[in-house]
């Protein structure tokens, strides 16, 4: 189904996305300096407010550095009660969206409160909160790269009508998202918000479209295949592993020829033989390395050559998850690939890496008893990864 289609079908034809700029994070004193809250009806931007606002204060450096918004830029700008009114009857009754919006909207209700004037909406969305649960697997959530990643325009980012647009772009790639999961997870999801949460809205009518349209197909934005824990090459050959350690190791060795940027150290060749021999006199081994030796390469060669020869199962356990991650993902399929050895390798973390089902299901049966929204946030993107 199109975007379109969804967006109508779930009552967020129309909507607006704002972004406020602001001389700091404390909406008790810092004050606003640019507003920006564009309208889009059926996924195309129809109408906006734009404007600079001229605080009372001096704008800080920090502020213009990420903004480039100075207090020259404001001088001659409207004050934020000279256009407040007509802001809120821009947003009146509408569905806002904000990356972040909490912050946004606190700014808002500080000075709808300070004027004595009305702020009626008719429901909320935070592309923040839905991103880091519908695309669990991005590196950062931040509105500029999540720009980046969708391609959309960010040359002005951190300015407040781009960051609007791109929020409100941002919007409509989630909802297709969210549309493509499976019903029982937009159904728990759904029973997990609180009717105030952020989001609320969104997924209970995603809910109830996906229920109306069970045979329609819905694809994803991006697919959230998890990293596998397994490498397996079945084709390969192992009689490297047969061949002296020296040959590996070599300036024209087997490490020069398939290791990028290799050069032979003297100290490193010395270790992966007292390795090799450790396993095979079965003794205990205690060794100690400066930093750039090349210690992981070192342990690998003797530890996959001896568990090949004698038909071993070679259990490599680390101090840190970074060097897990460093063997798992980097150093042994450098060997795989360009060696083309024939190998299966299985990362396992510690239990406390991993989701207990039943556990889940205690967590939410009481979840609404004793838990903050923070944390039912976190239990959505527990539910949307499991």
């Amino acid at each position: 189904m199109k975007i379109h289609k969804i967006l109508q079908e779930i009552k967020f034809n129309e909507f607006i996305s704002i972004d406020l700029e602001t001389t700091g994070l404390n909406s008790d004193k810092d004050e606003i300096i640019e507003i920006s809250a564009i309208r889009f009806v059926n996924g195309e931007i129809k109408d906006e407010f734009t404007k600079l606002i001229k605080p009372t204060i001096p704008i800080p450096k920090k502020i213009t550095s990420i903004t480039g918004i100075n207090d020259s830029m404001v001088s001659n700008a409207p004050k934020i009660a000279d256009i407040f009114q007509e802001f809120l009857f821009f947003l009146d009754n509408k569905i806002i969206v904000a990356h972040n919006i909490d912050f946004d909207i606190s700014f808002i209700e500080r000075y709808a409160s300070d004027l004595f004037l009305d702020f009626k909406i008719a429901g909320k969305c935070d592309t923040l909160n839905l991103s880091r649960s519908f695309f669990y697997n991005f590196d950062k959530f931040n509105l500029e790269y999540l720009s980046k990643v969708f391609e959309f325009d960010h040359s002005n980012a951190h300015r407040a009508r781009n960051d609007a647009v791109n929020c409100g772009k941002l919007l409509m790639k989630l909802i297709s998202q969210i549309s493509s999961m499976p019903l029982s997870v937009i159904d728990k999801v759904k029973s997990l918000c609180l009717d105030n949460m952020n989001n609320s809205l969104l997924y209970a009518n995603i809910y109830k479209m996906r229920k109306t349209f069970l045979d329609n197909e819905f694809n994803p934005i991006k697919k959230l295949d998890l990293k596998s824990n397994v490498i397996i090459n079945k084709k390969g050959s192992n009689d490297p592993l047969l061949d002296s350690i020296d040959s590996w190791f070599n300036d024209n060795g087997k490490l020069a020829k398939s290791w990028p940027k290799y050069s032979k150290r003297d100290i490193q060749l010395e270790l992966t033989k007292d390795i090799y021999n450790n396993f095979s006199e079965t003794s205990s081994f205690v060794a100690e390395a400066g930093a750039g030796l090349g210690k992981s390469l070192a342990y690998l060669i003797a530890g996959l050559k001896y568990s090949y020869e004698n038909d071993k199962t070679l259990i490599i356990s680390t101090f840190t998850k970074a060097l897990q991650d460093q063997l798992f993902n980097k150093d042994i399929p450098i060997l795989i690939n360009n060696l083309n050895l024939n190998m299966k390798v299985v990362i396992l973390k510690g239990r406390n890496n991993y989701i207990s089902k039943s556990k889940l299901d205690i967590l939410y049966k009481s979840l609404h008893e004793n838990n903050s929204i923070t944390e039912i946030n976190e239990c959505i993107t527990l539910t949307v990864w499991s």
